[in-house]
């Protein structure tokens, strides 16, 4: 129990910074079903952007709108050793094998999009 307080005693001063407020103004509105979670998905027309040329569909248009507002700009493309990486990791939270990966880089060189579905 002693442990138990003591973790509360410290966890109440971050909460009382502001972490919790957003749950109290949820439960506590009179109001609940109006809070953005409880609304239906719509679809929306992407926005027009100017760097059309990183665009490849239309959730990239959202980004790129993103990324325009907050002045920041698109990261290069991934070589094809640091893709198949990034999904391996992603995918299996493992890393690929050597082996995966070579078979992946020779695969890309050919054809990346091929490579991508294998």
């Amino acid at each position: 129990m002693a442990l138990l307080t003591r973790i509360v005693a410290a966890l109440l001063p971050i909460l009382s910074m502001g972490i919790g407020a957003s749950l109290t103004d949820l439960t506590s509105a009179s109001e609940p079903h109006l809070h953005w979670s409880f609304q239906p998905p719509e679809r929306r027309p992407p926005p027009a952007v100017a760097n059309s040329d990183w665009v490849r569909n239309p959730i990239d248009a959202f980004v790129s709108a993103q990324h325009l507002r907050h002045g920041l700009a698109p990261a290069p493309p991934a070589t094809a050793r640091t893709f198949v990486r990034r999904l391996t990791f992603n995918l299996t939270g493992l890393p690929p094998t050597p082996r995966e990966v070579e078979e992946f880089v020779k695969a890309s060189r050919l054809n990346p999009q091929i490579a991508i579905h294998n």
